[in-house]
């Protein structure tokens, strides 16, 4: 599959969304992760591995959704109104 140009919310970042984020990166994929339970130590480690990553760590919608957008995607869930 041509992962070139698209964009792509890995979610959950233990070994297998690392690896998942590795192989799309070099895909040419525009990528971000979202794991609400990686602890701090990992965040620093996966910003050290992976320069420029949007990474989301709470609750996803909101900022991750305006990465959807600005990438002319929508996410399939949609956040309840605030």
């Amino acid at each position: 599959m041509n992962w070139q140009n698209r964009h792509i919310l890995v979610a959950g970042i233990g070994g297998s969304g690392v690896s998942m984020i590795a192989y799309l990166r070099e895909a040419g994929a525009a990528v971000a992760a979202y794991d609400e339970n990686l602890p701090p130590e990992r965040r620093s480690a996966l910003q050290e591995r992976f320069p420029n990553l949007d990474c989301f760590f709470r609750q996803p919608e909101r900022r991750a959704g305006q990465w959807f957008r600005h990438a002319g995607a929508q996410p399939r869930h949609q956040p309840p109104a605030a």
